[in-house]
């Protein structure tokens, strides 16, 4: 899944066509409501400072394996999260 807003570079065909090579599935925010994307945007902030920023170039494979990492060792068992009541997404179902 890839989801994004419509800028331009993001809806030209020849990125539309590699993400289809790719059988990536394309998603973007309607026109004119930034509240779309909201959650993607606070998740991704919280990855990059939390968990990229302290590690350096990596090749693809090395970001796959991080971004795993980071969501199924620290993201949903560890970090707490306000919207859950201070709670990891994990103990919140647990609790619910």
């Amino acid at each position: 899944m890839f989801h994004s807003d419509q800028g331009v570079q993001y809806r030209a065909l020849e990125t539309l066509r590699w993400h289809r090579k790719k059988a990536i599935t394309v998603s973007m925010s309607r026109k004119g409501n930034c509240w779309d994307n909201a959650c993607s945007e606070s998740f991704f902030a919280q990855y990059k400072k939390e968990w990229i920023s302290n590690l350096g170039g990596m090749s693809r494979q090395e970001m796959t394996m991080q971004s795993r990492l980071y969501i199924d060792t620290y993201y949903n068992p560890v970090r707490r999260h306000g919207t859950l009541g201070g709670v990891s997404p994990i103990d919140f179902e647990l609790m619910n």
